[in-house]
Order: structure tokens, then sequence, then C-alpha cells
């Protein structure tokens, strides 16, 4: 956007304030709403926070990891680590790592996990990424953890 088109700039605008607006309404709600569960529900941690952990399926060269490679890794690393549950997600990524000319796309991983805020668990799930690094041979494991409310919910 250039200063010399302000016909551009007007109607920029609102779509920039549709774009923020999630994220205004959910700082307004996240301090009345920090720590309540819903009705019948009942909150899972006191703080609890969100990790995600990114990985690539392609090995050097860009061979594909097969599916029982990585399902034997989660089954012997992730699983002895969090035992009461994680959410694994297959996912598209795009990464340009380290002496790569161009972006490249790669099936990837996201193993999500919901946990008590505090340094034991961060430290578990930073053995998660180095170990799929290692071994997988991969340049980088991406981990991306956000404060968050949650509840589990029954009968």
């Amino acid at each position: 956007m250039t200063a010399s088109n302000p016909s551009r700039r007007r109607r920029l605008t609102p779509v920039l304030l549709l774009c923020l607006a999630p994220f205004l309404v959910a700082s307004g709600l996240e301090e009345s709403a920090a720590g309540a569960a819903p009705a019948g529900c009942s909150p899972l941690f006191e703080k609890a926070m969100v990790t995600e952990v990114y990985v690539g399926l392609s090995g050097p060269g860009g061979r594909p990891i097969p599916r029982k490679e990585w399902q034997a890794f989660v089954e012997s690393v992730v699983v002895a680590a969090f035992p009461d549950g994680f959410t694994v997600i297959p996912a598209q990524g795009y990464w340009r790592g380290e002496g790569m000319a161009k972006t490249a796309q790669e099936n990837s991983l996201i193993f999500k996990v919901i946990h008590p805020a505090g340094s034991e668990a961060l430290a578990k799930l930073a053995g998660i990424a180095k170990s799929y690094a290692r071994w997988f041979q991969q340049q980088a494991v991406l981990l991306s953890t956000t404060k968050t409310d949650a509840a589990l919910c029954g009968q």
C-alpha cells in the first residue's frame, strides 16, 4: 500500500479491521473468561498451555518417511511422554531451510498437546522435537506454545 493512493487505503481499512476483529474480541474475552469452564464441564488444568510440534514427512533427499516409521516414533516416544493423550494432525507444510534456494512443500504432521503450564511438559516436548529431528534427519522441528483454557465435558 502506498501513501499516494488514498482510495486503495480506504478499501483496505475494512479488510484489515475484519482480519483483526477476532483478535480484538478474543483479547477482551480472555480477561473475563480465563480459567472459567462452561456449565457441566471441568477445567482440565488450572493453568494450561497448548503446544504444537510441527514435523516434516520428507527425509534426506526428499525421500518420504513411511507411515509405519513415523507411527513407530509416535508410539515409542510421544505416547511414552504423554500417555494421557495428544492429537496428531496431518498437514501440508512449506519450508525453506538453510542452503535451500526455493521453498519446498512437504507432507507434515502436527502433534498437539494440551498440558499444565510449566517447564516439565515443555522439556518433554523439546525432547520429542529433538528426537524426531535425529530419527528422521530433519534440519529443524518447530515448537509453538500458547496459553489456553481447556475443559473436559461429559455426560
